[in-house]
């Protein structure tokens, strides 16, 4: 279907008419010899096509004719069966293979519904696919890593948790952590499965940024592949806590001792009889706390109360804890019994119902359930979350409640399991201890980077103006966020491999540390990504084809050559009949 002519120069279009009809006048007053007769009709006639050749060629007339053209862009991976079986039914398909960062609009031209088959086309180029009807077979996914957890940013004395799923081991497939020195930290034999997860630990014991490495060896140890696992430790952090009990328990006895163990400032309180009470002191001065004041609790990090202790607040009490929590980011952790589940109280509601079991197994380990209490949390607004499967916080304010539903925690330290037990306190504490706001954050939404592939990341920052730049000291330009005034968000192409960083200018202790990798790195994580990301951008919601346009002119050559020609022929037709 052909639509009207448009002009490109169409903002000179009056003005050309305008001395296109002074030009026909000249012409018209030259040919005329003062009577009408075949010849002046003829070069009247030949001197206006000549005319409309010329404004034709300046004016540069276009019209849009609809596209009806099908085609398949063939990715990695794409299965021979499935494009024989496309051909099959579409018989005059045209067929595209894939490049990354290839521009495929001319190629796509005359195409107005297209099938993708493989692994996918990367993300930076959905543009190119925007005015197409698209149709995404969904690849198979490859034997290898296809998922992957660990944090990319910790701290010294916490664990390195990689958790993943490995898609179509054979059996007797081997998965090593190594260390930065090349040492074997942690390992799992994998069996013979479609798809089998894994998980592995280590302890980060040093400051500093480190290159781990994820080892895959088959059943005899040959070596099938190595990747990278950047990670940025972070110094201890040392914290304020202030543990308040109704009475001495086995659960304060041993949370105190793996607190001062790690260093953090500690003072507990526990009552002895009415108006008395006991003070222990662990890595700070002796300064007595009797009640809460925002002034006293200004100094803490945590504050950690039994139930006991936290049902019996007065008002005034109440309204001091929910201050420090608003206010000032105080963190709260209520040490539960059962009774804090059943009562009400007016400063939080844990949202917890009855469930009747009574144990409890985490995440990476399952051989060791713990006691829990027989309840089970329930998400009731945008402010809860969860710690784990064992602990839920609340935010409030600047800082954040919380508690759980581990029952007697320090049997795990008995029984031999106090990594077990580290790990569970420790995550409860960085999920609700204060933290000091920075002036900027840094946030990147890839999971690895990849030398020469683009690298988006964010920055919420309350600062009007931000500059970001590179290690190597140009800047990067920061695009707004339509919607949110702390939000921008930038795109750089990393050009050498290793670590590199990314800070605000004017202040370099505001700082993001990334790492990139070759692109031969975590292939199979790479097409399992992609895989997941074609299919949900393209085959979300009902499908349609999408009608398409393409403008089609003619070539200017050929105005010229028809007023070359009509010119010619005025010039010369009065030579001829002289």
């Amino acid at each position: 279907m052909n639509s009207a002519i448009q002009f490109i120069n169409e903002k000179w279009l009056w003005l050309s008419l305008l001395v296109m009809f002074v030009l026909v006048l000249l012409f018209i007053w030259k040919e005329w010899k003062g009577r009408f007769n075949r010849i002046f009709f003829i070069n009247s006639i030949v001197a206006l096509i000549g005319l409309v050749a010329l404004l034709f060629m300046f004016l540069n007339p276009t019209w849009a004719e609809e596209v009806q053209g099908k085609a398949v862009l063939l990715t990695e991976e794409f299965r021979q069966t499935r494009l024989d079986s496309l051909k099959n039914q579409e018989q005059f398909i045209k067929e595209i293979n894939y490049v990354a960062g290839k521009n495929l609009k001319e190629a796509l031209a005359s195409v107005n519904e297209l099938f993708i088959l493989g692994h996918g086309v990367a993300a930076f180029d959905y543009w190119q696919l925007e005015e197409i009807s698209v149709n995404y077979l969904e690849g198979q996914f490859p034997s290898g890593i296809i998922k992957l957890n660990y944090p990319k940013e910790s701290s010294v004395g916490t664990e390195l948790i990689v958790k993943g799923m490995y898609n179509e081991p054979n059996s007797g497939t081997k998965l090593l952590l190594q260390g930065a020195a090349g040492e074997s930290l942690d390992s799992t034999v994998l069996k013979s499965d479609s798809r089998q997860g894994f998980t592995l630990k280590a302890k980060l014991k040093t400051e500093g940024k480190f290159v781990y490495q994820l080892v895959e060896t088959d059943s005899v140890g040959s070596l099938i592949n190595t990747d990278s696992l950047p990670v940025v430790v972070a110094g201890k952090e040392v914290l304020k806590v202030l543990i308040v009990n109704e009475f001495p328990s086995f659960e304060t006895k041993y949370l105190k001792n793996y607190l001062s163990e790690e260093g953090h400032e500690l003072v507990v309180r526990s009552k002895i009889t009415s108006g008395k009470y006991k003070f222990e002191y662990f890595n700070t001065k002796r300064e007595p706390i009797y009640g809460f004041t925002e002034k006293s609790l200004a100094s803490f990090d945590v504050l950690i109360l039994d139930t006991e202790t936290f049902l019996g607040l007065t008002r005034s009490a109440e309204r001091i804890v929910a201050n420090s929590m608003s206010q000032e980011g105080l963190g709260v952790f209520v040490q539960p019994n059962n009774g804090l589940f059943k009562a009400r109280n007016t400063l939080v509601d844990f949202s917890a119902t009855l469930d009747g079991k009574e144990k409890l197994s985490l995440p990476g380990w399952s051989k060791v359930p713990i006691e829990k209490h027989p309840y089970r949390f329930h998400i009731a607004s945008l402010r809860e979350s969860l710690i784990g499967n064992y602990a839920k916080r609340i935010v409030m304010g600047k800082g954040v409640i919380g508690t759980s539903l581990i029952k007697n925690s320090y049997e795990l330290v008995l029984r031999g399991k106090s990594d077990m037990y580290q790990e569970i306190w420790s995550s409860i504490l960085n999920g609700i201890s204060k933290k000091t706001e920075p002036a900027a954050i840094f946030d990147v939404s890839d999971e690895m980077v990849f030398v020469n592939r683009p690298f988006e990341f964010g920055v919420r920052t309350k600062k009007d103006r931000p500059q970001v730049q590179h290690s190597t000291g140009y800047a990067i330009p920061l695009i707004k966020h339509f919607n949110l005034d702390d939000k921008w968000r930038g795109t750089l192409y990393p050009q050498q491999k290793g670590w590199d960083s990314l800070n605000l200018q004017l202040d370099t202790t505001i700082a993001m540390n990334y790492f990139v990798m070759d692109t031969s790195k975590w292939s199979a994580l790479a097409s399992a990504n992609s895989i997941a990301e074609n299919k949900r951008f393209f085959n979300q919601g009902e499908k349609k084809t999408l009608k398409k346009e393409i403008y089609l002119s003619v070539s200017r050559l050929w105005y010229l050559l028809v007023f070359i020609c009509c010119m010619g022929y005025l010039w010369l037709t009065p030579k001829l009949w002289n």
